[in-house]
């Protein structure tokens, strides 16, 4: 099959010459007895695996038979020359395409190996241009499929994107590599099964060029017929070369030249090389080469043909003559391109921004003035309608709060929040909307005052069902109740929102609960011996014992009880309390655990007894403090215990036993209270250890 040389069309008068892919080293350069008339296509590739003598994929051409040759030049050159067709030149579109003259020729051959592993392909859009030549001749199950997947890879992802901007075709380059990889992964597990390959670029936009490659291909960029870039590669040789070890021409006769430094399509990671970008002056001249290719020519030797080469397809055939004259071994696929950049676009500088926004402010000035006028008014009207709404949101939360206040200090804690919480939707949802000076202090407030208001209600449900437990005699469930209840008292910081008195009231409660529990726990045992006949004078003797403390807190029903079994036994024994003076009423306050009341009434009995009932009243004074310092230690050792604060339960609990070991002798305080308050302090330190 036939190697187009192809020159893009900008001038209707250009040429786009073919070279096939016979020529060799006895071939002529094209002239115009061998030529062939067609249209020409906008974008050519060619990936060629197969020769072919004649051009079957060009459609409408006309071949002239070329004369016989000399015997010393028997073989059949067919070079193919192409011209356009005339063309109304008031359709053509004025782009920087058209109105630059770029020449392309290229040639691309399997050589002696059996498939063909290089793709050529170019593509020129109306404002940019790209160049991509892939040598895919590396071995691998993909050597075959691999070079045409990455060069039309290349011109679509362009074509998305055209740009002359580096870094993005750098980006475009590593992308494609990271799809490639991802291709060989779903087929194959084996990194050894992979193919990798090089490629090298051009990219334009008409008036500047710049060069992009990874692996071993090559590139030229030429001006006055001397070399002006070369590219580096990816190999050892070229490393070598770097150093200054070898001369750059000795690179092609090295073995390490195929020993690559990164691989494109196979490595984890690339560096893509981006040469400068250079400004284009007419008559510049670039080639793009293949391993293949370069392998067999010296620098030198490109310089040379093209000194002698009028156009572009010259050029080229004469580099491959000179390829097929240097080498007498087997000859690898080889592709080259050549590009004559003969009417660049004049390079343009764009201006600056400030010359831009003075362009830009000038034209569209009128138009700014309007813009500002009506900015200027849809300000002030947002800055009036949310002034107005400022202050209505303001006024409807502080109701709101107001509202909340009133139903908390009622003690309608329940009914209190659903105020607190429309104060705090109207804040969240309008308000904050309005002003971006979010007020965190009314945000913090209202939570408090929610927070505030569901233990005020729970303090109180705690109270009442306390209350109601212990009217059921279920005297332990409602001192925990009690104790649960007082401990929320300690948070609930509102003021006057409940009674001062309450947590003096809910000890006394807690303590009256602790008594009744235990006399009730012996009012049970005395109920067991009283059925039998042998224990009912034991369990009268409980009943007599306990009876004045359920008659100190006003237990009516278990009184009416307990008297009726003593009453049926001994009914002419049942003694009643003397309260007829403040001795009498201490000992009935003190038996209903009213400690202070009892300890005011002694005080009483003092100024208003005989001297008898003075020193009776004195050591009761002294016996009721002394339990009262002891009891509210305990209560705070309990307090502590409850916190699990276990180390400072533990000091008030030690504390408590020293105060209460000071009635261990007292005359008004019995044995056997004595000797049951301290098992049970014990018992809360045994608890904690």
């Amino acid at each position: 099959m036939a190697r187009k040389l192809n020159r893009k069309e900008s001038n209707l008068n250009q040429e786009n010459y073919n070279i096939d892919e016979n020529i060799d080293n006895e071939s002529t350069p094209a002239d115009e007895t061998s030529k062939v008339v067609k249209i020409p296509k906008a974008h050519k590739t060619k990936n060629t695996t197969k020769k072919t003598k004649t051009t079957k994929e060009i459609k409408e051409t006309k071949e002239v038979k070329i004369p016989e040759e000399s015997d010393a030049n028997k073989e059949e050159t067919n070079i193919k020359q192409e011209t356009p067709n005339y063309i109304n030149t008031s359709l053509i579109r004025p782009t920087r395409k058209n109105n630059s003259l770029f020449i392309t020729s290229f040639f691309s051959d399997k050589g002696d190996k059996t498939n063909h592993n290089n793709h050529f392909t170019y593509e020129e859009f109306d404002n940019y241009g790209i160049w991509v030549l892939v040598d895919g001749n590396n071995g691998g199950d993909f050597e075959n499929e691999l070079a045409p997947f990455i060069g039309e890879m290349v011109i679509e992802e362009f074509k998305k994107k055209q740009t002359i901007e580096p870094k993005e075709i750098k980006n475009m380059l590593e992308y494609i590599h990271k799809r490639c990889i991802l291709m060989q992964k779903d087929k194959y597990e084996d990194m050894k099964q992979y193919s990798f390959c090089s490629i090298v670029l051009m990219v334009t936009d008409y008036s500047k060029i710049f060069f992009a490659n990874v692996g071993n291909a090559r590139c030229f960029f030429l001006r006055d017929e001397e070399i002006l870039y070369k590219n580096c590669d990816d190999t050892l040789a070229h490393l070598i070369y770097e150093k200054g070890n070898i001369l750059y021409n000795e690179i092609r006769f090295r073995k390490d030249k195929n020993s690559f430094t990164q691989r494109f399509g196979l490595d984890n990671r690339i560096n893509v090389h981006i040469s400068e970008t250079f400004l284009l002056l007419p008559n510049d001249k670039a080639i793009l080469l293949s391993q293949g290719s370069w392998e067999n020519l010296d620098e030198e030797d490109i310089q040379i043909q093209l000194n002698n080469s009028l156009r572009c397809g010259q050029w080229i055939s004469n580099i491959i003559k000179k390829i097929r004259n240097n080498n007498t071994f087997i000859q690898n696929n080889f592709t080259l391109c050549g590009i004559f950049m003969d009417r660049p676009l004049p390079y343009v500088r764009e201006p600056n921004v400030f010359e831009k926004f003075g362009v830009w402010l000038k034209n569209n000035f009128v138009k700014i003035l309007v813009a500002i006028f009506l900015i200027v008014v849809i300000i002030s009207s947002k800055i009036g309608y949310d002034y107005y709404w400022l202050n209505e949101y303001s006024a409807q939360i502080k109701k709101a709060i107001d509202d909340g206040d009133r139903e908390t200090a009622e003690q309608n804690f329940l009914e209190s929040i659903p105020f607190y919480r429309e104060a705090l939707n109207i804040y969240n949802n309008k308000l904050s909307k309005i002003s971006k000076k979010i007020d965190y202090n009314i945000i913090t407030d209202v939570n408090y005052k929610i927070e505030q208001s569901n233990l005020g209600h729970d303090i109180l449900a705690l109270i009442k069902s306390a209350d109601d437990t212990f009217i059921n005699d279920e005297y332990e469930s409602a001192k925990g109740k009690y104790i649960k209840s007082l401990e929320l008292m300690e948070k609930f910081l509102i003021k006057n929102k409940l009674n001062k008195d309450a947590p003096q009231i809910i000890k006394d409660d807690i303590v009256i609960c602790g008594i009744l529990q235990e006399a009730y726990i012996k009012k049970m045992d005395a109920d067991i011996k009283y059925e039998s006949a042998k224990t009912k004078k034991a369990a009268i003797k409980i009943y007599k014992e306990i009876l004045p403390l359920f008659e100190k807190y006003e237990r009516e029903k278990i009184c009416e009880e307990i008297m009726s079994k003593i009453n049926a036994i001994e009914p002419e024994k049942v003694v009643v309390l003397d309260t007829t003076n403040y001795i009498g009423q201490g000992d009935v306050a003190f038996g209903k655990e009213q400690y202070y009341a009892a300890l005011e009434l002694y005080r009483k009995a003092i100024s208003e007894t005989s001297n008898n009932d003075k020193n009776i009243a004195t050591g009761k004074i002294n016996m009721t403090s002394i339990f009262i310092n002891g009891l509210e230690i305990e209560i705070m050792g309990d307090n502590f215990r409850n916190k699990k604060e276990n180390d400072r339960a533990l000091v008030q609990y030690k504390n408590a036993i020293v105060e209460y070991n000071k009635l261990s002798n007292n005359n008004y305080f019995t044995k056997d209270t004595y000797n049951h308050i301290i098992r049970r302090v014990t018992t809360k330190i045994d608890n904690i250890k």
